[in-house]
């Protein structure tokens, strides 16, 4: 009797563990099925030396040299938009296969795969990232290299929107604490905030802060239609609007020259570059006295 006691124990013990491990490994299968695989996690941003952007229309290099983005327009170099090459790094560092859409390589044209790339070169290896239609709001179909596996991703939605990768924008300020004058001189007046203490001054009248400040970031976001390398002696006529700006104890002076109704051209001393830029941005900073009391 104890002898089948036993042997029941063991039986109910033994079913109890094959249910266990049954659960168990549909738990597995399930926990680690469901970890998106990220296909990039061994990509290291810091060493992309290159980038390469491609579709049946148009083709842009990105390099990077001597620690800068830089890309090439009608066979010059320019400084190249490092915050549209930092968010492409980033989209294609964080890909994860968590929506898997096909399998099938006869299958990669229903999906817009095959005509756009973008291509990084890191550590001597080159990605190819495959991008296709539109798979939502921010989101495309995208297969990587060689693998048959399509997927939806974000982060790709307007690379190749972009007719260009110039870096636009004029720089005219680093960083609007450091900001010690601005100086204007327009149609004959000449106007001259100071910062003295926490405060802006124009002469001995104390200006809105909340002026001073929309001015400055109109200055320091300001961006051109087109860039172009400098031109030594291009330039015989006196600017309709100029511009002093001192930080950090130096000197920008900047010189807008009106082309037409729709732009003017722009010449920054120093910078190696000359700037178009659209006359409505132009127009925020022909300042005077009143717009900064009233």
């Amino acid at each position: 009797m104890s002898k089948n006691r036993a042997r029941l124990k063991k039986l109910i013990a033994l079913i109890i563990l094959l249910v266990f491990a049954y659960f168990l490994k549909d738990f597995a299968v399930t926990f680690f099925a469901s970890k998106p695989q990220q296909p990039s996690s061994s990509l290291e941003k810091s060493a992309i030396s290159e980038i390469l952007i491609k579709n049946d229309k148009q083709e842009f290099s990105l390099y990077k040299k001597g620690g800068r983005w830089l890309t090439k327009k009608a066979g010059e170099e320019f400084q190249a938009d490092e915050e549209k090459i930092s968010q492409i790094i980033e989209s294609i560092a964080v890909l994860k296969k968590d929506e898997i859409v096909s399998k099938n390589k006869n299958k990669h044209e229903e999906f817009g795969i095959g005509n756009q790339t973008i291509t990084l070169k890191s550590g001597g290896k080159s990605y190819v990232i495959f991008v296709g239609d539109s798979a939502g709001i921010t989101k495309n179909y995208v297969r990587i290299d060689d693998e048959n596996e399509v997927f939806a991703a974000t982060g790709f939605d307007t690379v190749f929107a972009d007719t260009d990768f110039l870096d636009l924008s004029l720089h005219l300020i680093k960083d609007e604490n450091f900001i010690t004058s601005v100086t204007t001189y327009l149609e004959g007046n000449t106007l001259s905030l100071e910062k003295k203490g926490n405060d802006w001054k124009i002469e001995d009248r104390t200006a809105k802060k909340d002026r001073v400040d929309f001015f400055l970031n109109d200055l320091k976001t300001l961006k051109a239609k087109d860039i172009l390398k400098k031109q030594e002696n291009y330039l015989d006529v006196n600017p309709i609007l100029s511009i002093i700006i001192k930080e950090n104890n130096k000197e920008k002076n900047i010189g807008f020259y009106s082309q037409n109704e729709e732009e003017y051209f722009v010449r920054i001393n120093p910078s190696s570059y000359d700037y178009i830029v659209a006359s409505g941005f132009v127009a925020s900073l022909k300042k005077e006295e009143k717009d900064f009391f009233e």
